[in-house]
Protein backbone atom coordinates (compact mmCIF):
# COMPACT_ATOMS: atom_id res chain seq x y z
CA UNK A 1 0.00 0.00 0.00
CA UNK A 2 1.37 3.54 -1.17
CA UNK A 3 2.59 5.85 2.04
CA UNK A 4 0.43 8.78 3.52
CA UNK A 5 1.82 11.59 5.03
CA UNK A 6 0.07 10.22 7.95
CA UNK A 7 2.31 7.41 8.23
CA UNK A 8 5.69 8.82 7.31
CA UNK A 9 7.78 10.14 10.39
CA UNK A 10 8.41 14.45 10.10
CA UNK A 11 11.29 16.27 9.05
CA UNK A 12 12.62 18.24 11.95
CA UNK A 13 12.60 22.13 11.25
CA UNK A 14 14.48 23.29 13.44
CA UNK A 15 17.61 21.20 13.21
CA UNK A 16 17.12 19.74 9.82
CA UNK A 17 17.99 16.14 10.41
CA UNK A 18 15.63 13.03 10.53
CA UNK A 19 14.71 11.41 14.07
CA UNK A 20 14.48 8.32 13.99
CA UNK A 21 10.93 6.87 14.44
CA UNK A 22 11.79 5.34 17.91
CA UNK A 23 13.02 8.52 19.06
CA UNK A 24 10.69 10.69 17.90
CA UNK A 25 8.04 8.29 19.10
CA UNK A 26 9.37 8.18 22.60
CA UNK A 27 10.09 11.95 22.65
CA UNK A 28 6.09 12.24 21.80
CA UNK A 29 5.41 10.14 24.23
CA UNK A 30 7.20 11.86 26.79
CA UNK A 31 5.57 15.03 26.26
CA UNK A 32 2.05 14.28 26.11
CA UNK A 33 2.65 11.55 29.65
CA UNK A 34 3.95 14.37 31.24
CA UNK A 35 1.26 16.45 30.35
CA UNK A 36 -1.68 13.55 31.05
CA UNK A 37 -0.14 13.19 34.47
CA UNK A 38 0.13 17.31 35.04
CA UNK A 39 -3.60 17.07 34.39
CA UNK A 40 -4.50 14.19 36.48
CA UNK A 41 -3.02 16.11 39.44
CA UNK A 42 -4.30 19.58 38.63
CA UNK A 43 -7.84 17.44 38.34
CA UNK A 44 -7.61 15.85 41.80
CA UNK A 45 -6.74 19.31 43.35
CA UNK A 46 -10.67 20.67 41.54
CA UNK A 47 -9.09 22.02 38.45
CA UNK A 48 -12.20 21.63 35.54
CA UNK A 49 -9.68 22.15 32.37
CA UNK A 50 -5.92 22.54 31.46
CA UNK A 51 -4.92 24.25 28.15
CA UNK A 52 -1.73 22.94 26.90
CA UNK A 53 -1.07 25.59 23.88
CA UNK A 54 0.57 25.41 21.43
CA UNK A 55 0.53 22.80 19.94
CA UNK A 56 -3.07 23.02 20.99
CA UNK A 57 -4.21 20.73 23.40
CA UNK A 58 -7.18 20.74 26.17
CA UNK A 59 -7.44 18.24 28.80
CA UNK A 60 -11.13 18.59 30.48
CA UNK A 61 -12.95 16.50 33.18
CA UNK A 62 -14.38 13.46 31.87
CA UNK A 63 -18.43 13.32 32.63
CA UNK A 64 -19.71 10.05 34.04
CA UNK A 65 -23.36 9.55 33.27
CA UNK A 66 -23.64 9.59 37.37
CA UNK A 67 -21.91 12.72 37.93
CA UNK A 68 -23.40 16.09 37.54
CA UNK A 69 -22.33 18.52 34.30
CA UNK A 70 -20.53 21.21 35.27
CA UNK A 71 -21.03 25.01 33.60
CA UNK A 72 -17.39 25.40 33.69
CA UNK A 73 -15.27 25.76 30.05
CA UNK A 74 -12.05 27.38 29.30
CA UNK A 75 -12.40 30.16 27.37
CA UNK A 76 -11.89 30.66 23.50
CA UNK A 77 -9.23 32.67 23.52
CA UNK A 78 -7.30 30.52 25.44
CA UNK A 79 -7.31 27.47 23.18
CA UNK A 80 -8.97 28.57 20.05
CA UNK A 81 -7.74 30.05 17.03
CA UNK A 82 -6.82 33.41 16.77
CA UNK A 83 -8.58 34.13 13.69
CA UNK A 84 -11.77 31.85 13.63
CA UNK A 85 -12.71 31.37 9.76
CA UNK A 86 -16.26 30.54 8.61
CA UNK A 87 -16.11 26.50 8.57
CA UNK A 88 -15.48 25.23 11.94
CA UNK A 89 -16.00 21.70 12.41
CA UNK A 90 -16.26 19.49 15.33
CA UNK A 91 -15.27 15.93 15.43
CA UNK A 92 -16.59 13.47 17.83
CA UNK A 93 -14.29 10.25 18.01
CA UNK A 94 -10.31 10.14 16.85
CA UNK A 95 -10.71 6.65 15.69
CA UNK A 96 -7.28 5.69 14.88
CA UNK A 97 -6.07 9.65 13.96
CA UNK A 98 -5.82 9.37 10.00
CA UNK A 99 -9.13 10.71 8.97
CA UNK A 100 -9.11 14.04 11.29
CA UNK A 101 -4.94 14.87 10.34
CA UNK A 102 -5.86 13.94 6.53
CA UNK A 103 -8.90 16.91 6.86
CA UNK A 104 -6.70 19.33 8.71
CA UNK A 105 -3.87 19.20 6.11
CA UNK A 106 -5.62 19.13 2.58
CA UNK A 107 -8.42 21.36 4.37
CA UNK A 108 -5.91 24.34 5.55
CA UNK A 109 -8.80 27.05 5.21
CA UNK A 110 -11.09 25.40 7.57
CA UNK A 111 -10.57 24.48 10.96
CA UNK A 112 -11.17 21.30 12.79
CA UNK A 113 -11.00 20.35 16.25
CA UNK A 114 -11.44 16.61 17.38
CA UNK A 115 -12.74 15.39 20.81
CA UNK A 116 -11.92 12.25 22.01
CA UNK A 117 -12.41 10.71 25.66
CA UNK A 118 -9.94 7.98 25.73
CA UNK A 119 -6.50 9.21 26.45
CA UNK A 120 -4.80 6.63 23.75
CA UNK A 121 -6.73 7.58 20.87
CA UNK A 122 -5.57 10.90 21.89
CA UNK A 123 -2.02 10.48 22.04
CA UNK A 124 -2.34 8.30 18.72
CA UNK A 125 -4.15 11.41 17.19
CA UNK A 126 -1.54 13.54 18.38
CA UNK A 127 1.37 11.77 16.86
CA UNK A 128 0.27 12.05 13.93
CA UNK A 129 -0.91 15.44 13.84
CA UNK A 130 2.99 16.72 15.25
CA UNK A 131 4.10 14.47 12.10
CA UNK A 132 1.71 15.88 9.44
CA UNK A 133 2.77 19.05 10.61
CA UNK A 134 6.69 18.54 10.57
CA UNK A 135 6.42 20.06 14.35
CA UNK A 136 9.40 19.61 16.50
CA UNK A 137 8.78 17.72 19.61
CA UNK A 138 11.27 19.37 21.38
CA UNK A 139 10.50 22.46 20.30
CA UNK A 140 7.37 23.72 23.15
CA UNK A 141 6.56 27.15 20.48
CA UNK A 142 5.29 25.25 18.09
CA UNK A 143 1.40 24.57 17.03
CA UNK A 144 -1.39 23.13 15.33
CA UNK A 145 -1.93 25.88 12.46
CA UNK A 146 -5.78 25.03 12.25
CA UNK A 147 -6.47 22.09 14.40
CA UNK A 148 -7.20 21.04 18.22
CA UNK A 149 -7.16 18.21 20.25
CA UNK A 150 -9.79 18.24 23.04
CA UNK A 151 -9.52 15.49 25.43
CA UNK A 152 -12.80 15.22 27.07
CA UNK A 153 -16.58 12.79 26.41
CA UNK A 154 -17.73 13.17 23.47
CA UNK A 155 -21.32 13.93 24.99
CA UNK A 156 -20.14 16.92 26.45
CA UNK A 157 -17.99 18.42 23.80
CA UNK A 158 -20.85 20.53 21.90
CA UNK A 159 -21.16 22.39 25.03
CA UNK A 160 -18.09 23.93 24.38
CA UNK A 161 -19.32 26.65 21.87
CA UNK A 162 -21.05 28.83 21.62
CA UNK A 163 -24.49 28.36 19.79
CA UNK A 164 -24.24 28.89 16.22
CA UNK A 165 -20.35 28.29 16.38
CA UNK A 166 -19.98 25.55 14.19
CA UNK A 167 -20.37 24.45 10.73
CA UNK A 168 -20.23 20.93 10.99
CA UNK A 169 -20.06 17.81 13.49
CA UNK A 170 -19.12 14.43 12.24
CA UNK A 171 -19.60 12.42 14.99
CA UNK A 172 -17.83 8.69 14.37
CA UNK A 173 -18.26 4.96 15.31
CA UNK A 174 -20.71 6.44 18.88
CA UNK A 175 -20.92 4.65 21.61
CA UNK A 176 -24.22 2.13 22.12
CA UNK A 177 -25.86 1.81 25.57
CA UNK A 178 -24.56 -0.28 28.46
CA UNK A 179 -26.47 -2.24 30.84
CA UNK A 180 -23.67 -3.98 32.57
CA UNK A 181 -22.34 -1.72 35.71
CA UNK A 182 -21.46 1.27 35.46
CA UNK A 183 -24.68 1.75 33.23
CA UNK A 184 -24.07 4.07 30.37
CA UNK A 185 -26.52 6.03 27.98
CA UNK A 186 -25.94 5.84 24.19
CA UNK A 187 -23.77 8.39 22.73
CA UNK A 188 -26.73 9.41 20.59
CA UNK A 189 -29.64 11.05 23.27
CA UNK A 190 -32.49 13.43 22.68
CA UNK A 191 -29.87 15.75 25.38
CA UNK A 192 -27.28 15.17 23.43
CA UNK A 193 -29.23 16.12 20.16
CA UNK A 194 -30.45 19.36 21.56
CA UNK A 195 -27.13 20.68 22.64
CA UNK A 196 -25.70 19.63 19.01
CA UNK A 197 -28.16 21.39 17.43
CA UNK A 198 -27.59 24.57 20.13
CA UNK A 199 -23.77 24.70 18.80
CA UNK A 200 -24.30 24.34 14.97
CA UNK A 201 -25.31 27.17 12.59
CA UNK A 202 -28.45 27.42 10.67
CA UNK A 203 -28.58 24.38 7.83
CA UNK A 204 -25.28 23.00 9.61
CA UNK A 205 -24.58 19.55 9.05
CA UNK A 206 -24.89 16.44 11.20
CA UNK A 207 -23.04 13.19 10.00
CA UNK A 208 -22.99 9.76 11.32
CA UNK A 209 -20.77 7.01 10.73
CA UNK A 210 -21.06 3.75 12.75
CA UNK A 211 -20.64 0.00 11.94
CA UNK A 212 -23.49 -0.83 13.83
CA UNK A 213 -27.15 -0.79 12.00
CA UNK A 214 -29.32 -1.43 15.02
CA UNK A 215 -27.70 2.08 16.45
CA UNK A 216 -27.77 3.73 13.47
CA UNK A 217 -31.55 3.16 12.74
CA UNK A 218 -31.75 4.41 16.30
CA UNK A 219 -29.97 7.37 16.39
CA UNK A 220 -32.29 8.57 13.53
CA UNK A 221 -35.33 7.84 14.97
CA UNK A 222 -33.96 9.83 17.36
CA UNK A 223 -33.14 12.89 15.77
CA UNK A 224 -36.23 12.75 13.39
CA UNK A 225 -38.49 12.67 16.92
CA UNK A 226 -35.90 15.98 17.75
CA UNK A 227 -37.52 18.34 14.93
CA UNK A 228 -34.43 19.85 15.10
CA UNK A 229 -32.79 18.45 11.86
CA UNK A 230 -33.68 17.36 8.45
CA UNK A 231 -32.31 14.14 6.74
CA UNK A 232 -30.32 14.55 3.75
CA UNK A 233 -31.07 10.55 2.96
CA UNK A 234 -34.23 9.32 1.98
CA UNK A 235 -35.98 7.00 4.31
CA UNK A 236 -34.43 4.82 6.47
CA UNK A 237 -32.42 8.08 6.47
CA UNK A 238 -29.17 5.93 6.15
CA UNK A 239 -26.81 4.87 3.86
CA UNK A 240 -25.36 1.30 3.41
CA UNK A 241 -21.42 2.12 3.08
CA UNK A 242 -20.17 6.32 3.58
CA UNK A 243 -20.28 7.46 -0.08
CA UNK A 244 -17.69 8.64 -1.92
CA UNK A 245 -18.50 12.38 -2.01
CA UNK A 246 -17.73 11.74 2.11
CA UNK A 247 -13.81 13.55 2.57
CA UNK A 248 -11.50 10.66 2.46
CA UNK A 249 -13.91 7.70 3.09
CA UNK A 250 -11.63 5.25 2.39
CA UNK A 251 -9.51 6.26 5.44
CA UNK A 252 -12.98 5.37 8.11
CA UNK A 253 -13.18 1.21 7.02
CA UNK A 254 -9.62 1.13 8.30
CA UNK A 255 -9.44 3.19 11.26
CA UNK A 256 -12.92 1.33 12.38
CA UNK A 257 -11.66 -1.35 11.93
CA UNK A 258 -8.34 -0.94 14.07
CA UNK A 259 -10.07 1.13 16.81
CA UNK A 260 -12.25 -2.63 17.34
CA UNK A 261 -9.10 -4.89 16.97
CA UNK A 262 -7.74 -2.56 19.88
CA UNK A 263 -10.70 -3.35 21.57
CA UNK A 264 -11.20 -6.70 21.20
CA UNK A 265 -7.74 -8.14 20.32
CA UNK A 266 -7.99 -9.64 17.42
CA UNK A 267 -5.75 -8.89 14.66
CA UNK A 268 -7.33 -8.18 10.97
CA UNK A 269 -5.55 -8.24 7.40
CA UNK A 270 -5.32 -4.89 5.89
CA UNK A 271 -8.16 -6.32 3.39
CA UNK A 272 -10.55 -7.25 6.26
CA UNK A 273 -9.99 -3.81 7.64
CA UNK A 274 -10.72 -2.33 4.37
CA UNK A 275 -14.00 -4.34 4.08
CA UNK A 276 -15.60 -3.05 7.17
CA UNK A 277 -19.20 -2.64 6.94
CA UNK A 278 -20.03 1.03 7.96
CA UNK A 279 -23.02 2.75 7.92
CA UNK A 280 -23.24 6.95 7.15
CA UNK A 281 -26.22 9.57 7.79
CA UNK A 282 -26.61 13.39 7.31
CA UNK A 283 -28.76 15.50 8.79
CA UNK A 284 -28.91 19.41 8.15
CA UNK A 285 -30.10 21.81 11.32
CA UNK A 286 -33.34 23.57 10.54
CA UNK A 287 -34.89 26.52 11.28
CA UNK A 288 -36.41 27.10 14.89
CA UNK A 289 -40.53 25.60 14.56
CA UNK A 290 -42.44 28.31 16.28
CA UNK A 291 -46.09 27.10 17.51
CA UNK A 292 -48.95 28.35 15.56
CA UNK A 293 -50.85 31.10 17.59
CA UNK A 294 -53.90 32.98 17.24
CA UNK A 295 -53.25 36.89 17.51
CA UNK A 296 -56.19 38.93 18.42
CA UNK A 297 -56.39 42.11 16.88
Amino acid sequence: AACTFEDMPARIPATGTLLSNASRYATLQRAFSDKLREWHWQRNEGTNYQVWNPPGVVFSRQRMDHHSIGRNRPSWEDWGFEARVASLHLVLGALNGRWATRMSRQRQDEQWIVAEGDDARLFNMFVRAMNAFELDPQEPDQGFPNLRLLHTNERTAPKFFDPGFLRSVHVHLPWPARDTRPRREALITPAFIEDTCEALELQGELHLVTDDETMMEEACGILTKSRLFAPCIAFPFHSKGVPASYPAASLLPRDVATVRAGSSGVTHTMAEMSATKLYYSLWERTPPQVPNFRFRG
